[in-house]
Parts: C-alpha cells; structure tokens; sequence
C-alpha cells in the first residue's frame, strides 16, 4: 500500500506522537475463539478512535494469528500503514491490505452486512467470520481453517467485496491504522485495527485556502 504524501505525513504525525498513547483489550461478549471482536479501551491517543457506540471504548480486530495479548492488560501503542511483527503472512514489518481495511472500515461506520443488533445472539458468529476473512486477507490463514458452514459463506463473501471494492480504485490513505501492542519491555504483543476521525473535507480545503492566501501574501 503506498499513500499519498498527504496521508504519509499523518501517518508519520500520528506515530511520532503516539508515544504516550496505551490502550486496554477486553474480550467483550464476541469474542470467537482466540480473535473475533474485542473492546479497546485508549488512552492519550493523538485521534479519536471510531467506535460503534458512544461507551469509551472502541470495537477491534486482531491481524495476527501468532500473536497474543492478554486481557484487562494496558499495553503501549504504536500506529502507523504495518503491522510490526508480520505474524504468520508476509513480512516484517508487514503491510495492512487495502482489502482488509476495506471491511473493517464498514464494519466500524455500520455500513457492513453484520448483525450489529444481534438479533437471535448470533453476533458472535458475525465476528468470527469477519476475523476468518481478516486473517485470509492478511495471510495468516484460509478462512476454511478458522470458520466453516454459513461463516464460511460470509467470510467469503466479504472477502469478495472487499476485493472488487479495492479493483474499483477503493484505497485506504491511513483512514485505518495499525495499532501495535507492546509491553513495557518493548516486547510486541498483538497488531489491532482502529480507525482515525477524518479531517472533514471543508477543514482540509481550509487549511489548503490558507495556505494559498499566505503563499498570495508572500509574493505581493
């Protein structure tokens, strides 16, 4: 995934203040075997997290299959386009799939065909299909291994439309990070998703018109 300047320079922005960022992971009521959805809990971070709800705490992805936190835990956080470890799949740092970030952004703003209402309780079987699809998209494993039945079928079919949405031109620019755990040792724990606030457009032209009017002031 390569940004574009713009977004580069967030990125670069978000993990230089990040220092002081910590998070807390609660396993939540849909938790699916050892991914599924989690409920973070931020602390200092430099954005503000988009969540489902307005509680404080924000709902997660795990990305990698190898790796392990622990709940209740406070872990230090790193952000940035890779997850550090890499985990079973790619490399070390390991990029985040457009794809992937593609069906976590729906999944947070509500726009994904999941059982936000768990309606008959079956929320759960929604989480596990999504982090089945998370997984294949990132390497770490087929969707098969993790879920099977109508969880296989929805994987799948993210797995699916989170392809065509990228082929017809869908791309990230840092709307989701990766949120790297880490313990006071510097040990890395687990890589998590979150996405950031978007500058509202007409803030962003703002900032591009005062800049216009102070390079006009300069010349004249």
């Amino acid at each position: 995934m390569k940004p574009t300047l713009l977004a580069g320079l967030m990125v670069i922005a978000v993990a230089g203040a990040a220092n002081a960022a910590q998070v807390t992971v609660y396993s939540g009521p849909y938790q699916y075997g050892g991914g599924g959805e989690f409920n973070a809990s931020p602390s200092a971070f430099p954005f503000n997290p988009v969540a489902l709800t307005n509680s404080g705490l924000f709902e997660t992805f795990c990305l990698e299959l190898s790796e392990h936190l622990s709940f209740g835990t406070t872990y230090n956080v790193s952000f940035g386009p890779d997850a550090v470890g890499g985990g079973n799949g790619g490399g070390s740092p390991d990029p985040l799939s457009n794809e992937t970030a593609y069906l976590y952004y729906q999944f947070i703003t509500g726009n994904l065909n999941y059982n936000y209402a768990d309606a008959g309780g079956t929320r759960i079987l929604d989480a596990g299909a999504l982090q089945a699809a998370i997984w294949q998209l990132e390497d770490e494993d087929l969707a098969s291994n993790v879920v099977s039945g109508g969880q296989l079928t929805q994987a799948l079919a993210w797995i699916s439309d989170a392809q065509n949405a990228v082929l017809g031109g869908w791309l990230n620019n840092d709307k989701i990070l990766v949120m790297n755990l880490f313990s006071d040792d510097g040990t890395n724990n687990q890589s998590l998703l979150v996405a950031q606030v978007p500058m509202p457009a007409a803030s962003a032209f703002g900032l591009v018109g005062l800049g216009l009017v102070a390079a006009r002031r300069r010349r004249a």
